[in-house]
């Protein structure tokens, strides 16, 4: 049986939205250690502290989550 080629660009999607959460929970926990340590007068979306830094790795964590994921799953591949 022949699969179609819209399943396969429908996986790498979900894949791509995947590693952008996952990304976006590492930056989360990144940054909110990283507040809680040493930026903690930082002050982000009417937060302070841990709290700040804590929404702002969340933010750029999916964003170089997508990012990656795209590059991964969407890369041309090369001939030599």
């Amino acid at each position: 049986m022949k699969e179609m080629p819209e399943l396969h660009l429908i996986a790498r999607v979900i894949v791509i939205g995947m590693i952008g959460v996952l990304c976006g929970l590492m930056g989360w926990l990144l940054g909110a250690i990283i507040g809680g340590n040493y930026a903690e007068q930082s002050i982000f979306n009417g937060l302070r502290g841990y709290e700040a830094t804590g929404q702002i790795g969340f933010i750029v964590g999916t964003a170089a989550g997508l990012l990656a994921g795209l590059r991964i799953l969407f890369a041309q591949k090369q001939k030599h």
